[in-house]
């Protein structure tokens, strides 16, 4: 095949190439983008009947219409096509006729060239002949050749010169290969004595950690055991005394002993839960604590021992290629050695050859002209063979260095699977299979294209993905700042809490300094830590300049945000996000309660009631703000205040625009007439309203005891 076949078979195969391009990204105002967009089916029927020059075109204004009055659903304007020849009869006839004329011409023509064909054969056998004769007289002057030692000697010498320094140069690649491997194999030693030291520190800090948190421990729960000791020893005598103390005193006033024994059975039970639970958290905290600052950097310390060990073993996987590598060079210089060998020991024999020529002919006299322009001919021609070699020797060169960069590229893109360079790099390889008949190399028949792509696409996809980079890490930034500013509201939550609950508990002396503190839970939470590396992780880099990708570091990063989201969700259960005590002083004793149950049992005398009520106004006037709505609140058991603290309670209210509804079976007439709106159901239910002299049931009883007693 000639070059200019190549040339335009080459022509055709970019032609193909632009084409399925168009076809794979079209337009988005051609017929082919708005039937992917709008027409599902038209693979099934609009592709079966439409050429791809049809679909290509931007000028049909398709748009969606009923079946009957269009193309399987789609009208396209019909005014912008060529009617086909077929539609003109009369036309097709006229066209047959000159295609007719045409074909005479050409037989003519064809007559007129074999002549012309029959009259080069004659002359290529007169060419023949001459060629013959120029092959005897070649022969004749090639005996010439005998007289040429001298020059021979000239072409040996630089022959030798040749191998020798080929044999230098390989023998200096050979050494410096040899010290490339030596300084791989001294950082594979140091990597490796570098993993040992580092996983002989995690090992040895977390020995040591474990040991002291195990003494530590140890000591609290000795500690602990002699204090319950003591005090249980010191709280048995004391029960004893006060036991015996109040069984007479109870005897005495006629009070069963035995039901007075369970009670306080009871009773001791629940003092020593308590008071274990109480000397355990310091335990607890310190254990809290050691998770907060030792413990949290365990995944890091992971982290970085998986690297090194993955450093460690590409080091090992690079110099395996680098041995392989160094083996093929190897065989190829021993194979260029033993071919350079063979052309020395044929030029040798090709010298000895024509030294004993040329002693038969030492008697035939000087050369003649035609001998000393062979001469010349012949040194021409061994510069020209000379430089060929070089040629093919570059050549190889090239080939090789082709091969190896175009290998290093494809391994490197293999191995992001199903990324727009892989997909592109796929059909470069099954274009190849189709067309390796006509190419020798891959690399060299995927050179121009994947550099085209280099340039172009590749840059659009590596923009693409620094985008979606840059989205995917703002959205977890945002994630993790939202959780931050939440997790010092809530901190900050208790405070406000406790300073709008003052409003309410102020009138009542017998409780004194209420402190309600709410405790963010938030950084508990199992991604936390490696949510908070990844947020600074991407501020470093947003805040770079350049248009590089993430490091490995940001990479490991978010695989272990993504890891531990995929394992504990993104859902926080607003229960759990956070924890609650209060603390109050009544009559001078401090009482702590974390729990509903406890915040209920923190009084006898309706204190936790009163609490609750306070707490639950603070956080009303801190959503209303300074809206001034008036609320109205159902308020039950309203019977465990007295009518003193009741009233106080009601007034403090309504200060604050919060009236209360609530429902007596035996109303207090006191209190009852603190009320504005006093109603009351009869039978039938019947709503009538309170008299102001209204006298309650308690009254009605007092008055039938002094009625007794007169």
């Amino acid at each position: 095949m000639k070059a200019n076949d190549f040339e335009r078979e080459k022509r055709g195969l970019d032609a193909e190439l632009e084409q399925l391009k168009r076809l794979n990204s079209p337009e988005k105002n051609n017929l082919l983008s708005f039937l992917r967009e709008n027409n599902k089916n038209w693979t099934a029927n609009i592709a079966r009947v439409l050429p791809e020059e049809l679909l290509l075109r931007t000028d049909l204004s398709p748009e969606i219409s009923t079946p009957n009055d269009s193309l399987y659903g789609v009208k396209i304007d019909l005014s912008v096509i060529e009617t086909t020849r077929a539609a003109d009869e009369s036309l097709l006839r006229q066209k047959m006729l000159l295609v007719n004329d045409e074909l005479a011409k050409k037989e003519v023509q064809i007559n007129e060239t074999s002549d012309e064909a029959k009259q080069l054969q004659g002359h290529s056998k007169i060419f023949e002949v001459a060629i013959l004769e120029a092959e005897n007289s070649k022969q004749k002057h090639n005996n010439s050749i005998l007289e040429t030692q001298e020059q021979l000697q000239i072409y040996q010498s630089q022959i030798e010169v040749a191998v020798a320094r080929i044999k230098t140069d390989t023998e200096s690649k050979i050494l410096g290969y040899e010290k490339r491997l030596a300084i791989e194999e001294s950082r594979i030693e140091e990597l490796r004595q570098c993993y040992d030291m580092t996983k002989k520190s995690i090992h040895h800090t977390f020995r040591e950690s474990k040991a002291r948190l195990e003494q530590e421990l140890q000591k609290e729960k000795d500690s602990v055991s002699q204090q319950k000791v003591d005090a249980k020893t010191n709280y048995d005598q004391e029960i004893t005394e006060l036991s015996e103390q109040k069984v007479l005193a109870l005897v005495e006033q006629g009070v069963d002993p035995k039901h007075l024994e369970s009670l306080n059975t009871q009773l001791k039970e629940e003092s020593q839960k308590l008071k274990i639970a109480e000397e355990s958290q310091p335990l607890v905290e310190k254990y809290e604590a050691w998770l907060r600052t030792e413990w949290i950097d365990y995944q890091d310390l992971q982290t970085k021992f998986r690297r090194l060990n993955e450093e460690l073993n590409q080091c090992v996987e690079d110099w395996k290629l680098e041995e392989e590598d160094l083996k093929v060079r190897e065989k190829e210089l021993e194979a260029i050695w033993e071919q350079e060998k063979k052309k020395c020991e044929r030029i040798n024999n090709e010298i000895a050859h024509v030294k004993r020529l040329l002693e038969n002919f030492k008697n035939n006299g000087e050369l003649s002209d035609d001998e000393a322009q062979l001469i010349d001919s012949l040194t021409n021609i061994s510069l020209i063979e000379s430089r060929w070699e070089g040629a093919i020797k570059e050549h190889r060169d090239c080939e090789n260095e082709g091969g190896k960069a175009y290998n290093r590229v494809r391994k490197s893109i293999s191995t992001f699977r199903d990324s727009p360079p892989q997909k592109y790099l796929e059909m470069i390889t099954a274009d190849f299979t189709h067309k390796s008949q006509y190419f020798q190399n891959e690399w060299l028949f995927a050179a121009a294209s994947l550099s085209d792509y280099m340039r172009q696409s590749h840059q659009e996809h590596l923009s693409l993905l620094q985008n979606n980079a840059r989205l995917l890490g703002q959205q977890i930034s945002d994630h993790h700042t939202a959780l931050s500013q939440t997790h010092k509201e809530i901190n900050q939550l208790g405070r406000k809490v406790s300073k709008h609950s003052q409003s309410v508990i102020a009138d009542f002396s017998a409780v004194e300094n209420l402190t309600i503190t709410v405790k963010s839970k938030l950084d508990k939470l199992e991604f936390w830590s490696a949510l908070d590396k990844f947020s600074l992780s991407h501020q470093s880099w947003m805040a770079r300049t350049g248009h590089e990708l993430p490091d490995d570091d940001y990479i490991e990063k978010l695989k272990l945000v993504a890891a531990l989201f995929e394992r504990s969700g993104t859902d926080i259960k607003l229960s759990k996000s956070f924890e609650t005590s209060f603390s109050i002083s009544e009559q001078g004793v401090s009482k702590v309660a974390r729990t509903d149950k406890e915040l209920d049992g923190i009084s006898s005398n309706g204190i936790s009631y009163l609490v609750i009520i306070s707490v639950y106004t603070a956080l009303v006037n801190m959503l209303r703000g300074n809206s001034g709505a008036v609320m109205i609140w159902p308020v039950d058991e309203l019977r465990n205040f007295s009518a003193n603290n009741t009233v106080k309670l009601m007034n403090s209210l309504e200060q604050q625009n919060v009236y209360l509804f609530s429902a007596f079976p035996d109303p207090d007439p006191e209190l009852l007439k603190h009320y504005t709106n006093r109603y009351m159901i009869k039978a039938g239910r019947t709503l009538v309203e309170y008299p102001d002299d209204f006298t309650g049931s308690s009254d009605y009883l007092d008055s039938l005891l002094a009625s007794t007693e007169l």
